[in-house]
C-alpha cells in the first residue's frame, strides 16, 4: 500500500511540475496538493521536501502566500531531520514573507543564511540578489544598489554558466534605470546581449528579463513604438520556443499594453492581443482579457472593452487578490466613463480609490509607484464624472483623499488604510447600497465559480455589470428641481432646470414666469461652472468662463438689470454654486450693476417677540482682527452693544450656547466648517477648544437664533446646499430654519485670511448704519474689490514682478461671500 501511495505522489508531482512549466499554475496547484496529500511516513525525506517545496512555490505564485507560509516551518524541520541544507527553503520562505510585506521577518531569514568564506560563489550571488530585491521593495535604495551590484560582480565568467543568472544583470539594470543611471543600464544590457549571443539557449526567465530591460530603455528614450516592438518580439520568441509557457508571456503582454497605450493603440495591437487571449489557458486567459479591455478603452471600443472586462470579472471577482479586483473595478469605471454613464463611472471610480487605500500598504515600492500612476488616471476620470453632474464638493474630497493616500504610501510609508480615518471617500446613501450589493455579488460569483460551468458564471457576471452600469445616484444637481414662491415686486429670480439632454433657465417675476432654453447639455454646463470656480485664484484666468456663463444666464434679462431692485438666485440648484456677481459681459461684472441675493425655501419658526440687541462674535482661530475685540464693533448708537465675545479656546459649546441665550441681534462666527457632502449628519463646526459641533446638534433649541437680524458665518462652503438630500442641509438653510432673517456665508472654501478680511470689512461697513440692507453692504464691498482687481489686472506682469496682481484681490478671496435669505419670509431692504 505504501509503495502504491508513493508512486501516486511521484505521479502527481510529475504532472504538477509539467503543468507549472507549461504556465498553468492553477491546475498545477491541484496536483501539488494531491502529491502532498499522498505522502506517507515511509517517504524519503528529500522527496517529501521536494513535494512540499514545489507546493509552497506554486502557492506563492498564485497569490496564496499566507498558505505557503504554513508549509515552510514543516520544510525547515524536515531539512533538520534529514540533514539537508535548508538554504533554498529559507530563501523561499523569505520570499513568501516579502509577499505579505513582513520585511523584518524576511530579513531575519536572510541573515540566517548569510554567506561566509565557505559559501560558494553562486550561493553568494543568489543571496546578494535576493537581499538586493528585498531592500528595493522596502525602499532602501542605497542598500539595494550595493547588493545588486555585488551580485553582478559575482556573475560567473563562463557564458554558459552566466546565462542561468541573466536576471541578476536585468534587475541591476532596471534599478539603475529607475535611478536615472541609463549609462550603467546600457552597459548591463550590452553584457546580457553578449552572453546571450555566446550560448545556444538561456533560461526563459532570463530571455524575458532581457526583453523587459531593452524595452524599458527604449521607453526611457521616448521611443514607445520600439518599446512595444521589443516586447512583441519577446512574446513571439516564447511562442516559438515554448508555446505552452504563459507566465512570462503574459508578463511581457502587460508591459506591451502599457507601451502601446503610450505609443497610440492600433487595430494591429488589438488583433495581436486578441489572438493571444484566445490561445491562453482558461485559468490565465482573464489576464489577457483585462489587458485587452484596457487597450480597447483607448480606442473607444465600448462593446469590446465591456465584453473583455466581463470575462476578466467572471474569472476573478470574489476570488482574486485586492490588486486584481481593484484593476477590474478601475477598468469598468473607464468603460462606464466612455459610455457616458457618469453615475456608474463616478461610483466605480470612488470604489476603486477605496480599494487603493486598503491595499496599497501590501505593495512593494515598485507596485506602489505603478498603483499611484494608474490611480492618478482614475482620479482625473472620477473628477470629470463628478464635475459633469455638479458634485463639486466631492471633487475636492476625492482629490484630497487621493493626495493623502499617495503621501502616506510614497513618503511616510504608512498603510494607506490610515487615510480612511479622516474625510473618507464620500458615498451617498444610494452608493452605499450599491456597494453593499457589490459585496453580495462578489460572494455569489465566488460561490458560483465552485459549481457552475464558465458559461453560466459569465452570464451572471454580465448581469452584474449591467446593473452597475444602470446605477443612478441620488446625488447630483441635475435631479434637483424647485418651484419657489414668486418673488416680491421689483425682483427677478433665476432658477436652473435640467430637462433631459438640455438645460433651461427659469425666470420668475412677481406676476409672470418665462423659460429660456440654454443650448447645452447639463454635463457641459456643470463643467463650465467647475471651470469658473477652479480659475478664481487668478485675477484674469476666470474671465472667459464668467463671460460664457453670463451669456447663458444673464444675457436673457440684461435689458432689465437697470430696472430691478434685486436679482434673486435659487440656491437649491447649480446656480447656488456660482459667484453670480462675477459674471461679466466682457466689460463690467454683474455685482457692479445689481444687488444679488441667494434664496432658499425653508420653513421658519413663528417669529420670537423677545427683543434682541448687541452682537455675539465667536472665532475659533486667531488671526488679525479676529484675535482681539474689534474696535469698530462699538458704534456710536450702541447697535452692537452689548458686545459678547468667545475667542480661541473660550469658544466652547457651553460658552456659545450661553452667549446666544443673551439674545444678540447679530451673530458673527469665524471658524472651520468640515462638510461631508453625502453625510450631512457628520458635518461639523470646529470650536475654539478643538472640539466639534455637529450640525444636527447645532439645530437643537440649545442654540437660539430665532429673530437674529444678520448671521455672518465666515467658514468654508457654509452656503452650499447638499444635493444628496431631499431637504435643505446647508449651514445657511439650517440657520434660516432656526429663525435668522439673513445669512451671510460662502460658496466655497475660504482661507482664514479671507475670512478675517470679510468679518472686519462687513461689520465695519454695516456698523456705520445697521438699518442698511446687508446684501447692499456686501455688494458695495465686493464692488470695491472688483474695481481694484480690474485696475491691477491691466498691469499684470506674467513674471510675477512689479505690476503683478495682489493675491488678496483674486476672486477666490472675496467673491465667495453671498447673502442668503428665505424666499418666503420677510425680505430685508424692501
Amino acid at each position: 500500500m505504501d509503495e502504491i501511495e508513493q508512486g501516486a505522489a511521484q505521479d502527481y508531482l510529475a504532472k504538477a511540475t509539467a503543468l507549472w512549466y507549461r504556465g498553468k499554475p492553477g491546475q498545477a496547484l491541484d496536483y501539488y496538493a494531491r502529491a502532498d496529500a499522498s505522502l506517507t511516513p515511509s517517504e524519503d525525506v528529500e522527496f517529501v521536501v521536494k513535494v512540499k517545496q514545489g507546493y509552497a512555490i506554486c502557492l506563492r505564485e498564485v497569490g496564496q502566500a499566507q498558505a505557503a507560509l504554513e508549509l515552510y516551518p514543516q520544510l525547515e524541520a524536515l531539512c533538520d531531520e534529514g540533514g539537508l541544507d535548508p538554504t533554498t527553503v529559507l530563501r523561499g520562505w523569505a520570499i513568501a514573507l516579502e509577499q505579505v510585506r513582513d520585511f523584518p521577518a524576511a530579513r531575519s531569514l536572510y541573515n540566517r543564511i548569510r554567506p561566509d568564506e565557505k559559501t560558494s560563489q553562486l550561493e553568494r550571488l543568489k543571496w546578494e540578489h535576493a537581499v538586493g530585491l528585498l531592500n528595493w521593495s522596502e525602499g532602501r535604495i542605497t542598500e539595494a544598489v550595493d547588493h545588486l551590484g555585488a551580485a553582478t560582480a559575482l556573475l560567473p565568467s563562463d557564458a554558459q554558466e552566466a546565462a542561468n543568472y541573466l536576471a541578476v544583470l536585468g534587475n541591476d539594470a532596471r534599478l539603475s534605470l529607475h535611478l536615472g543611471n541609463a549609462a550603467r543600464a546600457y552597459r548591463l544590457v550590452n553584457r546580457m546581449v553578449e552572453i546571450r549571443q555566446q550560448v545556444e539557449t538561456v533560461p526563459l526567465a532570463s530571455e524575458t528579463n532581457l526583453a523587459i530591460i531593452r524595452a524599458a530603455l527604449a521607453g526611457e528614450r521616448g521611443n514607445y513604438t520600439q518599446e512595444a516592438a521589443i516586447l512583441k518580439e519577446g512574446m513571439d520568441w516564447i511562442t516559438q520556443n515554448d508555446p505552452e509557457e504563459w507566465i512570462h508571456k503574459l508578463d511581457l503582454a502587460a508591459r506591451y499594453v502599457s507601451a502601446v497605450q503610450r505609443a497610440g493603440p492600433s487595430d494591429a495591437a488589438v488583433s495581436y492581443l486578441s489572438a493571444l487571449c484566445e490561445a491562453a489557458p482558461v485559468d490565465l486567459a482573464w489576464v489577457g482579457s483585462l489587458m485587452l479591455a484596457q487597450l480597447q478603452l483607448k480606442t473607444k471600443d465600448f462593446d469590446g472593452a465591456k465584453r473583455n472586462a466581463e470575462i476578466a470579472a467572471a474569472f476573478l471577482v470574489g476570488s482574486g487578490t485586492p490588486e486584481s479586483e481593484a484593476e477590474i473595478i478601475a477598468t469598468l469605471a473607464g468603460v462606464a466613463h466612455i459610455a457616458g454613464k457618469v453615475d456608474a463611472a463616478a461610483f466605480l471610480g470612488k470604489l476603486g480609490l477605496k480599494y487603493l487605500a486598503q491595499l496599497i500598504h501590501l505593495l512593494d515600492a515598485d507596485g506602489v509607484r505603478k498603483a499611484i500612476e494608474e490611480s492618478e488616471k482614475l482620479v482625473w476620470q472620477t473628477k470629470m464624472d463628478l464635475r459633469s453632474t455638479g458634485r463639486f464638493q466631492e471633487v475636492a474630497i476625492v482629490e484630497g483623499f487621493f493626495e493623502r493616500v499617495r503621501r502616506y504610501a510614497l513618503v511616510l510609508q504608512k498603510p494607506g488604510s490610515d487615510a480612511l480615518t479622516f474625510q473618507p471617500i464620500p458615498f451617498d446613501p444610494s452608493e452605499m447600497q450599491m456597494e453593499d450589493d457589490w459585496m453580495t455579488w462578489r460572494k455569489e460569483l465566488a460561490s458560483l465559480r465552485k459549481t457552475a460551468p464558465p458559461k453560466d458564471i459569465l452570464q451572471r457576471t454580465v448581469q452584474v455589470v449591467d446593473k452597475l452600469f444602470a446605477f443612478k445616484t441620488t446625488s447630483g444637481l441635475a435631479r434637483r428641481q424647485s418651484m419657489l414662491a414668486q418673488p416680491a415686486p421689483g425682483r427677478v429670480r433665476l432658477s436652473f432646470l435640467p430637462a433631459g439632454d438640455i438645460c433651461e433657465l427659469r425666470i420668475q417675476y412677481a406676476d409672470k414666469l418665462r423659460t429660456v432654453r440654454i443650448n447645452q447639455q447639463p454635463g457641459s454646463f456643470f463643467n463650465q461652472v467647475a471651470t469658473l470656480r477652479e480659475a478664481l485664484s487668478d485675477t484674469v484666468a476666470w474671465r472667459p468662463a464668467a463671460s460664457a456663463l453670463y451669456d447663458h444666464l444673464i444675457r436673457p434679462i440684461e435689458h432689465e438689470l437697470d430696472q430691478i431692485d434685486c436679482l434673486e438666485i435659487d440656491a437649491t440648484g447649480v446656480l447656488g454654486l456660482i459667484p453670480m456677481g462675477l459674471l461679466s459681459d466682457g466689460d463690467v461684472c454683474l455685482v457692479q450693476r445689481v444687488t444679488i441675493r441667494y434664496v432658499l425655501d425653508v420653513e421658519q419658526p413663528v417669529p420670537s417677540l423677545t427683543p434682541r440687541c448687541g452682537l455675539a462674535h465667536f472665532a475659533a482661530f486667531s488671526l488679525g482682527a479676529l484675535a482681539v475685540p474689534p474696535r469698530f464693533l462699538h458704534d456710536r448708537n450702541g447697535a452692537f452693544e452689548p458686545l459678547t465675545l468667545a475667542l480661541g479656546p473660550k469658544f466652547t459649546l457651553v460658552e456659545a450656547a450661553a452667549c446666544l441665550q443673551q439674545k444678540p441681534a447679530y451673530l458673527s462666527v469665524a471658524t472651520h466648517l468640515e462638510i461631508e457632502p453625502t453625510r450631512p449628519d457628520l458635518s461639523t463646526l470646529l470650536l475654539g477648544d478643538e472640539t466639534s459641533l455637529y450640525l444636527p446638534d447645532f439645530a437643537s433649541d440649545q442654540f437660539d437664533l430665532n429673530g437674529i437680524s444678520v448671521a455672518l458665518f465666515a467658514t468654508c462652503s457654509s452656503g452650499v446646499d447638499d444635493t444628496t438630500q431631499t431637504e435643505h442641509s446647508s449651514l445657511a438653510a439650517l440657520v434660516l430654519e432656526k429663525g435668522a432673517k439673513c445669512f451671510v456665508g460662502t460658496l466655497w472654501d475660504v482661507s482664514e485670511t479671507a475670512a478675517a478680511d470679510c468679518v472686519e470689512a462687513f461689520w465695519q461697513a454695516f456698523g456705520a448704519d445697521p438699518s442698511q440692507d446687508p446684501a447692499k453692504v456686501l455688494a458695495a464691498l465686493q464692488l470695491r474689490k472688483a474695481e481694484q482687481m480690474q485696475d491691477t489686472a491691466l498691469f499684470e506682469n506674467d513674471t510675477g514682478g512689479i505690476g503683478s496682481h495682489s493675491e488678496i484681490l483674486a476672486p477666490e478671496n472675496w467673491a465667495a461671500f453671498a447673502v442668503f435669505e428665505n424666499c418666503n419670509g420677510s425680505q430685508q431692504g424692501d
